[in-house]
């Protein structure tokens, strides 16, 4: 067995049974994410992930769905005191970045989105607005991701301090989650992660995997989201037109209402923050910060005044 992925994420092993089988096993251990939430919350998101992508998997749509075991309905299980998941090792091809695959992201994300407003997601008040997303509602927290910058760059300091507190009325409606705050807003299970590290192709279809950040609340946090994660190209940094692209085929599926239009740059502003945040919060567990990722993004935080989709 190897590991796939280093803590602070969730650990990831690949496994070889004996008849040269291969299968993935994620172990619930994101130290993320437990700010102020339940011990048995790792327990929790397992059992929601696993029954979220077997809704999913009966209605026969492009998820990556764990293993069943031998007692159903369950398919996590404990190791230790550690919940888990097996999933099939599958050979798909990443995410290549041209505009029909980027056009088959946004519309099988929309796909999912009609089907996962029928989904019965249990404990709302436990996942919502993102499992990271959340905590990041808060000016404390905000501000101690920050507060290093304070010392390096006061400007840049001023200039995020400035956008959250731009945000304040839509993250007014994020705080009222689990209920939908606005006639129109259409609340579901989002995704959680919308990236093309979390997407595999299989000839020109795209299977989304990795659900371990669902959450309850407005579908534009997970339009949004793929939104900026699919129209960055590394190095480089954002395709602007890219941004509409992804709008524009998800809409040709699933429809944004009047409200949501409205909401729209926020909630991709709120992203932006968010993914500044997450870069900052991750270099503090000791992850290196990249300075061309985290320029790129500060690149398009100083054009989004003048941003037009």
């Amino acid at each position: 067995e190897s590991v796939l992925l280093p803590p602070p994420y969730n650990r990831v092993f690949r496994l070889t049974d004996n008849q040269k089988r291969r299968y993935i096993l994620k172990e619930y251990d994101n130290k993320l994410h437990v700010h102020k939430q339940p011990a048995h919350l790792p327990t929790l998101r397992a059992a929601l992930e696993s029954s979220l992508l077997e809704f999913l998997r009966q209605r026969k749509l492009p998820v990556i769905a764990p293993l069943p075991l031998r007692r159903p309905p369950h398919r996590f299980f404990l190791h230790g005191r550690k919940a888990c998941l097996l999933f099939p090792f599958l050979d798909g091809t990443p995410y290549r970045k041209t505009p029909e695959q980027r056009h088959q992201v946004a519309s099988t994300l929309a796909t999912l989105h009609l089907h996962l407003r029928e989904f019965s997601f249990p404990q709302r008040d436990l996942f919502p607005c993102g499992a990271v997303g959340n905590t990041w509602l808060t000016p404390e927290l905000r501000e101690k991701a920050f507060s290093f910058l304070s010392c390096q760059n006061p400007g840049l300091a001023d200039k995020t301090t400035a956008a959250w507190q731009s945000l304040e009325p839509f993250l007014a409606l994020l705080r009222q989650s689990p209920s939908p705050a606005e006639p129109g807003m259409v609340h579901l299970a989002n995704h959680g992660d919308v990236d093309p590290k979390n997407v595999m192709f299989f000839g020109n279809r795209p299977f989304f995997f990795d659900f371990q950040q669902v959450f309850w609340g407005p579908r534009l946090l997970d339009l949004a989201q793929g939104m900026l994660q699919f129209a960055y190209v590394f190095p480089g940094g954002h395709h602007v037109p890219d941004l509409a692209s992804f709008l524009h085929s998800y809409q040709s599926v699933f429809p944004l209402n009047p409200p949501e239009l409205h909401h729209l740059k926020s909630a991709l502003l709120f992203c932006l923050l968010l993914k500044l945040s997450i870069l900052l919060q991750l270099h503090g567990t000791g992850f290196p910060l990249s300075p061309e990722q985290f320029s790129c993004h500060l690149r398009l935080l100083d054009a989004f005044p003048s941003l037009a989709l």
